[in-house]
């Protein structure tokens, strides 16, 4: 009988530490489980995210080189700035005249 009680009482000391070995393992699994399936979330997340913009975009034509640097033609621009810069004076010009010229009318 004695010896009947001391094998049962092994067997609930084994019993109880497998019993919290087994609670350890279940509380990681668990915790390995919640943080595969928040990695699997964020992971698809990106999946989703990174075919938005790519099936939009496609190349029509091969770019060209081209056979000499471009540059800006300075003497032409000067041109042009002079020709147009003249122009506006004598129109502001004329403008002022015919005010002027208006308001003398006005006041005589």
């Amino acid at each position: 009988m004695s010896e009947r009680i001391s094998t049962l009482k092994n067997d609930e000391l084994d019993l109880q530490s497998r019993s919290i070995r087994y609670n350890m393992l279940r509380r990681e699994a668990d915790t390995n489980r919640q943080l595969y399936d928040a990695l699997l979330q964020r992971y698809k997340e990106i999946g989703v995210a990174g075919n938005v913009g790519t099936n939009n975009v496609s190349i029509i034509d091969r770019a060209d080189v081209p056979g000499k640097p471009s540059s800006p033609k300075i003497l032409l621009n000067l041109a042009l700035a002079f020709v147009f810069g003249l122009f506006s004076a004598i129109a502001i010009a004329l403008i002022r005249y015919f005010l002027r010229e208006a308001n003398a009318a006005a006041a005589a």
